[in-house]
């Protein structure tokens, strides 16, 4: 019994002290899809943050 309160009190305490986090790279959008014909598709990045910041991406080419 004296675990599930020292679980329940921690839970609670994680409730009381979460802070809001927000995305500091907002892209344009989700998905890329396209063409099997198409060369490129464009996927556009903001930088939300009053700082920069380094993004590093990558795509798997399915078989």
């Amino acid at each position: 019994m004296k675990k599930h309160s020292i679980a329940l009190m921690l839970f609670i305490l994680h409730l009381i002290f979460i802070s809001n986090t927000n995305a500091g790279l907002v892209p344009s959008a989700t998905r890329v899809i396209y063409q099997q014909e198409d060369p490129s598709q464009i996927l556009l990045l903001a930088n939300s943050n009053p700082y920069p910041i380094i993004a590093q991406i990558w795509t798997d080419q399915r078989t």
